[in-house]
């Protein structure tokens, strides 16, 4: 639309992060990477399992675990 009514109503929909089943499109990857450096890939299937396909990666920062003992990681 000429007033720009169109383009502010998909930046509102648009999901700050991305989505857990998008991890699971072709040439996709997960990885988590903690405060002290180390970097893990993440299988997502366990989590769509659950029913949890539509959460954003973000918000499942807290189930991850580091092997330095860090109880969160990106």
């Amino acid at each position: 639309m000429a007033d720009g009514a169109s383009i502010r109503s998909s930046l509102t929909t648009w999901p700050a992060w991305p989505r857990l089943s998008q991890a699971l499109t072709a040439r996709s990857s997960l990885w988590a990477v903690c405060r002290c450096g180390r970097e893990a890939a993440i299988d997502p299937r366990p989590w769509v399992g659950q029913g949890l396909a539509r959460q954003a990666t973000a918000s499942l920062e807290t189930r991850l675990r580091c092997l330095c003992g860090a109880r969160r990681a990106q």
